[in-house]
């Protein structure tokens, strides 16, 4: 209505006639795909394979899920054994240490149970293994000194717990009862535990000696044999560093070897019913 010349009438009028066309063959197109889906369609089977009957149950092979599973768990065992092993670096056997250290092991103390933790394990069992290692131990550390006659031994250990103390304790007892004149001393003035395990008192001890409260004869006891003499720690002293790195602490030492040389040299003259 808005076209004013005859051409664009007539080219109006032209796409009008085509897109009638279009949509007339649309609704053609639309009527019959209706008419199809609103039919009834034929279907049709047919049997390619038959079905065969299962013998047996289907289900998992237990037997080889168990047979796997010992597979497996027998490997990560074995793996971590052996990461456990190749982690562990500590000195377990005495050709272990040979090897790394070049030292020789003079004795090997086996782990003891709770109740032969003390110091008398060589006089109260006799007969077991850990006293015929201490007496073994004795041994070795007597046949390479017998010329040089070595008089004093230091029994130490790295941290605390280690046994440093029942050690140190059986080996003296495993030495006078031989017939060696000992004096043991217990110089760990931080946590003193001899005189537990020998089951001494300690009221006055090395403290007191190196601090010149009492001398030596008054501190030192005679525990278990007439040939050991124990020189328990004593009063708890600050500084005991201060004093056991000291040239009081080697005049002690030197007094000590003296005076059981001439205590034990007047028993032989002068023995006393004990």
């Amino acid at each position: 209505g808005s076209l004013n010349s005859a051409r664009e009438i007539s080219q109006s009028e032209a796409e009008l006639t085509t897109l009638r066309q279009k949509l007339t063959t649309l609704q053609s197109n639309y009527a019959a795909l209706l008419i199809r889906c609103t039919g009834r369609a034929s279907n049709s089977l047919s049997l390619l394979v038959p079905a065969a009957l299962p013998l047996k149950p289907i289900g998992p092979n237990r037997l080889m899920f168990v047979l796997v599973s010992m597979a497996i768990a027998l490997v990560i065992s074995g793996g971590a054994a052996y990461l456990i092993e190749y982690l562990d670096d500590t000195l377990q056997t005495p050709e272990t240490i040979h090897r790394l250290l070049k030292y020789t092991v003079i004795g090997y103390i086996s782990e003891m149970d709770e109740d032969m933790k003390k110091g008398t394990v060589v006089l109260d069992r006799p007969a077991s293994l850990v006293a015929e290692a201490f007496r073994a131990l004795k041994i070795n550390l007597e046949y390479p000194n017998m010329n040089v006659g070595t008089k004093c031994l230091l029994v130490a250990s790295v941290s605390k717990t280690e046994g440093k103390s029942v050690v140190a304790s059986n080996l003296a007892l495993s030495m006078a009862i031989s017939g060696k004149r000992v004096i043991l001393v217990d110089a760990d003035l931080r946590r003193p535990s001899l005189h537990k395990y020998l089951e001494l008192p300690n009221e006055i001890g090395l403290s007191d000696v190196l601090q010149g409260k009492v001398s030596v004869d008054q501190a030192e006891i005679q525990a278990h044999s007439e040939y050991l003499h124990v020189l328990t720690a004593g009063s708890t002293i600050f500084n005991p560093v201060d004093y056991l790195d000291s040239e009081k602490m080697d005049q002690l030492l030197s007094e000590i070897s003296t005076s059981m040389t001439t205590f034990f040299q007047l028993r032989a003259r002068h023995p006393v019913e004990s």
